[in-house]
């Protein structure tokens, strides 16, 4: 229980003079403070934003709400679907296109972007729709093919 309250009095930035009653390994208790405590016990640091999106629609509502939600993300893992070539396809199977993932990483300032979720159709081109969406991702107007 000590430990539980410890931690909630951190997250709300009390780690100050209030006491804490802290039962030792050979029996009895010891009385410290929060500060005392959170110095010699813990660690804390700001976490990493991490964004996943998956069976997305192509359509405008959708980009700005993805955007949103990835917005300074550390990592976006999002689906790249379909090669831009097929866009009609993505829009018709209601998927993204490699270009628009990579586009929406873009103008969310994520760090790091990892699509997954393509279709079978790319099997024998393995790196395709990685490779197109880097490339929206990192800028190029030129669709890789």
């Amino acid at each position: 229980p000590w430990l539980a309250q410890l931690k909630d009095l951190i997250r709300r930035g009390d780690a100050g003079e209030e006491r804490l009653t802290v039962p030792l390994a050979a029996g009895g208790s010891r009385s410290c403070t929060v500060a005392e405590l959170a110095r010699c016990l813990t660690h804390t640091e700001t976490g990493m934003k991490l964004a996943y999106v998956t069976d997305a629609a192509p359509d405008e509502a959708n980009a700005r709400r993805i955007v949103t939600l990835a917005q300074g993300a550390h990592l976006l893992a999002i689906e790249a679907t379909f090669a831009d070539a097929d866009r009609q396809l993505a829009e018709e199977r209601q998927h993204l296109t490699a270009r628009l993932a990579g586009e929406l990483g873009r103008k969310a300032n994520v760090g790091r972007l990892s699509v997954f979720h393509h279709s079978p159709r790319y099997q024998r081109q393995p790196d395709r729709l990685r490779r197109e969406a880097e490339a929206a991702f990192a800028g190029d107007r030129e669709v890789v093919p």
